[in-house]
């Protein structure tokens, strides 16, 4: 465990800097909401990116069953909505 902490904080020291400048702007571009209720509970992932915007929902119900849709816009406006769901 020690070994492997020490080559993590090597490999943070020689690529900090890059690190640091990058992940503030990562951070900014995803939401994530979760919410529960007496029926399950609903995540809603949504994701800004240079070609668009992708939200993700994903809810569980209480007996077992999965729904997960996916809502993809792109920068010229067009949208592909795909839907799974799974018992």
């Amino acid at each position: 465990m020690t070994r492997l902490l020490a080559v993590f904080c090597a490999a943070a020291c020689l690529t900090g800097s890059a690190f640091i400048a990058v992940a503030p702007a990562n951070a900014q571009d995803t939401t994530v909401v979760r919410t529960e209720g007496p029926g399950g509970t609903r995540t809603v992932v949504k994701r800004r990116t240079g070609y668009g915007t992708v939200r993700k929902v994903v809810r569980r119900s209480a007996d077992g069953c999965r729904s997960r849709t996916v809502k993809r816009t792109n920068a010229m406006g067009d949208t592909v909505v795909r839907t799974r769901s799974s018992c």
